[in-house]
């Protein structure tokens, strides 16, 4: 009876340690291809005990972390209505997400508004390393400058031919009074 006792507890030791054996080999293998950058793999759970609990907390970082991934590619195809979620107050990665795509709105709204001629618009760099706000700033300047050069031209061209036109007149009133005098 004892020996009995004894193989059947070892048997059932051993598929014990298999089972949780092979749950964490698929659990090492889903975090180091998770490291990788390969978020289209998951593990079952098989359970609601610890590792179960492990696997399924694995699967829901994958989970979030391709919905990151998702975001940032729709992000880099440029499109900006795309809107990111911070999971929880300590997300870092849905936080920097969020800020990203609210400082490229405001830097789409600022080209926008340059583009239909608004040039009182205002732009600005959010730091040194900030490429594109340095960029719109450099550009609004630029076309302000060039607008009132513009402006200064248009103004010289009017003076220029106001006094030409002012001379021709003169000049037209003076062929006039010698004609009316040769007649005379």
């Amino acid at each position: 009876g004892t020996l009995l006792g004894l193989v059947l507890s070892a048997a059932v030791s051993v598929l014990v340690i298999r089972s949780l054996t092979r749950r964490l080999t698929a659990a090492t293998r889903l975090a180091g291809e998770i490291a990788s950058g390969d978020l289209t793999h998951r593990a079952e759970a098989g359970s609601k005990d610890e590792v179960g609990q492990m696997i399924s907390a694995v699967n829901r970082m994958a989970d979030n972390l391709q919905a990151a991934a998702d975001v940032a590619t729709r992000v880099s195809d440029g499109d900006v209505t795309v809107e990111a979620k911070a999971l929880s107050e300590k997300d870092t990665l849905g936080k920097a997400l969020i800020g990203m795509i609210g400082n490229l709105r405001s830097a789409a709204n600022v080209a926008g508004r340059i583009a239909e001629g608004d040039l009182t618009v205002e732009a600005r760099a959010l730091s040194e390393k900030d490429t594109l706000g340095q960029a719109l700033v450099r550009m609004l300047e630029n076309l302000r400058k060039t607008v009132t050069e513009v402006a200064t031209a248009a103004n010289h061209v009017a003076t220029g031919s106001g006094e030409v036109s002012a001379t021709a007149a003169q000049l037209s009133q003076g062929a006039s009074e010698q004609i009316g005098r040769a007649h005379v």
